[in-house]
């Protein structure tokens, strides 16, 4: 409970500076930030890829939720300062891990509301909408759009995973059980998709064995 007031101190701070334009000071709080409730330098966190991070706030009992949760929130707000002082590289960064680690929340059975996450993660993918994403994120993304029931946005995802020559062998097969899964939808649920029996079909026919492709 200590460590969520004071996170809920440190965004109030970030905010009130961002609002003035201080996003020096703001930057500055969020690595003090980082510091105290991580134990780790800002530096390190930097270092470290998102599963390296994640490896360190779970323990025995599981992800460490509350405090993921303070570093993805702590990460998006690093993001939008960098777009304020326009560096949108670093912007892109910071939002794609904050991404990240919401996912690993939305994925794991908590206390926090499933629509408080869904807010975060859309407003990021609001955010990142025009930039590039991994692979492998982009592969956690379907999973969610899939999970919300955001069909049309699953199957614009897959598109996207599937359109490499020969794709990942792993993708090819939940694309496969993602449209059988719908093919069993009603036809009212499929509208709203704005997908059809038939062109599911068709998906489902050209999914061949990335080994197969000529």
């Amino acid at each position: 409970m200590r460590m969520i007031r004071l996170a809920t101190t440190v965004f109030a701070h970030i905010l009130g500076l961002k609002q003035i334009g201080s996003y020096q000071d703001a930057m500055a709080i969020i690595d003090q930030a980082l510091e105290v409730i991580f134990g780790l330098s800002p530096a390190l966190i930097n270092s470290l890829d998102d599963e390296s991070l994640t490896i360190l706030l779970t323990s025995k009992n599981g992800l460490e939720v509350d405090k993921v949760l303070i570093l993805a929130g702590l990460l998006k707000e690093r993001g939008d300062i960098y777009a304020a002082i326009q560096q949108p590289d670093d912007s892109r960064l910071s939002y794609v891990r904050a991404i990240n680690f919401y996912l690993d929340l939305f994925f794991t059975p908590a206390h926090i509301p499933p629509e408080v996450l869904t807010e975060k993660i859309e407003e990021l993918l609001l955010l990142t909408k025009d930039q590039p994403l991994t692979e492998d994120l982009n592969y956690r993304v379907f999973f969610y759009y899939d999970q919300t029931r955001q069909y049309s946005r699953a199957i614009r995802q897959l598109d996207s995973l599937l359109s490499d020559a020969r794709p990942d062998w792993e993708v090819v097969s939940q694309a496969r059980a993602f449209y059988q899964r719908l093919l069993e939808l009603p036809d009212e649920e499929l509208a709203k998709a704005q997908t059809s029996r038939d062109a599911l079909s068709t998906r489902l026919k050209q999914l061949i064995e990335p080994d197969r492709r000529v």
